[in-house]
């Protein structure tokens, strides 16, 4: 019997619906997720702590209820790529991006352009956000240079470069990387 290679941003089917639920609905408790997941709550217990391990979410805020603090939980940057992959809303995702993580230009731009792009490169962007935490301008010109090398319909990398420049901050030092990779060029 052989053995299936199983990718290390796969999820088992209780923690992609997990993801794909927190991606829909916003921030939620475990046990908001589980009546709607309909799951036993020691599941989802498990789950939610696998995931939180992996670094796909975390505990953003606490919600009062009788007295009590219960921990409410949504996806870090690595998990909103991860639900990019397992197909999430975009729309609904962006909208809760723009709510949780206003400053985060790069990650509200990855998400407008992933309808652009071969769901393969946000592996790309896991792979910055394991080592470095954080998605950055590099990995940005990574991910869309690689698109490039996967795909050469040059109508959606052209859409995909006009919904950067609704991103002034990162149009400007994606441009920046760009040019200083010309300068680059002369010496190659």
């Amino acid at each position: 019997m052989s053995e299936e290679k199983i990718n290390w941003y796969s999820l088992p089917q209780l923690q992609k619906r997990i993801v794909l639920c927190l991606a829909k609905e916003g921030m939620q408790t475990r046990n908001e997720v589980k009546r709607k997941l309909g799951s036993a709550y020691k599941n989802v217990l498990f789950s939610f702590k696998s995931l939180e391990k992996r670094g796909i979410i975390k505990q953003m805020q606490t919600k009062k209820y009788r007295n009590r603090e219960f921990p409410i939980y949504w996806l870090t940057e690595m998990g909103v790529l991860v639900a990019l992959l397992h197909g999430a809303p975009k729309e609904k995702l962006l909208e809760n991006v723009l709510q949780l993580y206003p400053n985060n230009e790069i990650l509200q731009c990855t998400i407008e352009m992933s309808e652009y792009l071969n769901p393969e490169v946000f592996k790309i962007g896991m792979s910055a956000i394991i080592g470095k935490r954080k998605l950055d301008i590099a990995d940005l010109m990574a991910i869309i240079t690689v698109q490039m090398q996967t795909d050469s319909n040059m109508k959606k990398l052209r859409k995909a470069l006009e919904t950067l420049k609704k991103y002034p901050t990162t149009h400007t030092a994606f441009k920046k990387m760009l040019s200083q990779i010309s300068k680059i060029e002369q010496y190659v």
